[in-house]
């Protein structure tokens, strides 16, 4: 699959720390590998959205777009703000 990043999605990932932020691109590496979207661990379809899925670790949510065999990240925020910003 191919991993497109959002400027959002840097930005966020720049405000954590640097051991949270390795976690994060060893996750992201893991997410290239898989053939499809359904084999990826604690990820989640959306039910109100077409094609958006959530991934889940630890306290963070991960917002995905996922077309045409291109997984695009949105947002990465803790659970608590991630839900004020997609419900």
């Amino acid at each position: 699959m191919i991993v497109i990043y959002e400027k959002k999605f840097l930005k966020d990932l720049k405000s954590f720390d640097v051991l949270l932020s390795k976690k994060v691109i060893k996750i992201l590496n893991e997410l290239k590998s898989y053939e499809k979207i359904s084999d990826v661990k604690n990820i989640r379809k959306m039910v109100w959205y077409n094609d958006y899925y959530r991934f889940r670790f630890w306290e963070y949510r991960i917002w995905i777009k996922y077309s045409d065999n291109k997984i695009i990240l949105q947002r990465i925020l803790h659970w608590k703000d991630i839900y004020k910003i997609f419900p």
